[in-house]
């Protein structure tokens, strides 16, 4: 019995921390709405009056007025020329309420219905007014108010000797000692100085700064000044053995290529004569001497081969194939 005791209430202490931080996140107090009226212009202040005065939008009426089956039919022209003269009731109380007393209206109005508003529709309304900036403040300020609250709601849940959790206030009050008896508590470390949360940064005077250039000091030359004898002669070497080489390789392919290596005893090395060479050899030594040409019989007897002697030539023959000669 008594587990079931003991659960059922660690259940209900979560329970209402849960109601506690959400009535502290969806409702705001008569104080924060007095300073929220304060902030408003009169203008804005009808404008955010009038935004939340307005009934709340159905969600299910607004799905079923953007489903396809609607737009996809045409809506009848009678509503659509109705709608300025539904609004127009509301622009006209927005202009009748816009007096100096607008500021005090909306700030009693607020003190009363401030625990049913939920903050998230005050934030949409100052928005649509024209002032995100509230909004934006007005969040931190409940987000501080829910955290203070959870802290206090489980304030009650600590052991007695348990040191008590830091505030966020600047100078957080000593803990008083407990009237039981006293219990050695390990000292505890000194609670850091909490930082002012807007301090602006100093912005630096550009115009008073000067520029200051320094230029970092090189490294000494460490290279010798003879160093450069030894790549200028490896250059110098370098190159003549290769134009010696390439020289010497073009040479080669050259005569390899033409064939004339100037011997002439070989069958292919013979040098061949020009045309105009040749003829005059032919005309400077003549085919048949005078001897021959004299004594006919004892030139083809004397020729060598075992062939019949040639008949005699006539005289004729003989000059006309000696044309030429001297």
């Amino acid at each position: 019995m008594a587990a079931p005791a003991a659960g059922g209430a660690l259940g209900a202490a979560l329970w209402a921390a849960a109601l506690v931080l959400a009535g502290a996140l969806d409702a705001m107090g008569p104080h924060t709405a007095v300073r929220l009226a304060e902030l408003l212009t009169p203008e804005e202040c009808g404008h955010f009056q009038s935004l939340l005065k307005a009934p709340d939008p159905d969600v299910e009426e607004e799905l079923a007025r953007l489903s396809e089956d609607r737009l996809a039919r045409a809506e009848p022209s009678g509503p659509a020329s109705g709608a300025p003269g539904r609004r127009r009731p509301r622009r006209e109380a927005t202009d009748s309420e816009v007096s100096d007393g607008c500021r005090e209206r909306l700030a009693a109005w607020l003190a009363a219905e401030a625990p049913a508003l939920p903050w998230d529709r005050v934030a949409r309304a100052l928005r649509r007014c024209g002032r995100p900036d509230v909004a934006r403040e007005l969040g931190k300020n409940l987000h501080q108010r829910a955290t203070l609250q959870l802290r206090q709601a489980g304030q009650r849940y600590l052991p007695p000797g348990a040191p008590p959790a830091p505030a966020p206030a600047p100078a957080p009050a000593p803990a008083r000692a407990p009237a039981q008896a006293p219990v050695p508590v390990a000292p505890l470390a000194p609670a850091p100085a909490p930082r002012s949360r807007r301090a602006p940064a100093a912005e630096p005077n550009w115009d008073a700064l000067e520029l200051i250039v320094e230029r970092l000091p090189q490294a000494p030359y460490e290279r010798s000044p003879a160093g450069w004898a030894g790549p200028l002669a490896l250059g110098f070497c370098a190159g003549f053995v290769g134009s010696l080489g390439a020289g010497a390789l073009l040479i080669l392919l050259t005569l390899w290529v033409t064939g004339s290596d100037g011997d002439g005893d070989g069958d292919g090395d013979a040098v061949r004569l020009r045309p105009g060479e040749a003829q005059g050899r032919r005309e400077a030594k003549p085919l048949l001497t005078e001897e021959q040409l004299v004594q006919p019989e004892a030139w083809a007897w004397a020729a060598p081969g075992p062939g019949p002697p040639s008949p005699r030539c006539p005289r004729g023959v003989g000059t006309v194939m000696g044309q030429g000669s001297p």
